[in-house]
């Protein structure tokens, strides 16, 4: 949904997910598009690149702060982090 029409998949555009199975997805989308902003950083798209990192930050923002996560989500937000920080180098 993300490349095609430049949005993020709700949880119920993904039912029958639970929140947790969507965190997960949604920490996990982080890293695709990541690897998709190096790719378009290769080709001198910094258009692109920057919306990228919109998206890492907007996603990484709902989760920083959260309390009570499974520890499986909380890794994928250290890993979220990492992301951000490699797109920003």
């Amino acid at each position: 949904v993300f490349l095609q029409e430049g949005r993020i998949a709700t949880s119920s555009d993904l039912e029958p997910c639970n929140a947790i199975e969507y965190a997960g997805g949604l920490l996990d989308l982080t890293g695709e598009v990541g690897r998709y902003a190096v790719k378009e950083a290769t080709k001198r798209n910094v258009s692109e690149v920057e919306k990228c990192q919109v998206v890492i930050d907007k996603v990484l923002g709902e989760f920083l702060g959260a309390v009570g996560l499974p520890g499986g989500v909380a890794k994928k937000i250290d890993q979220c982090k990492m992301t951000l920080r490699k797109i920003d180098n």
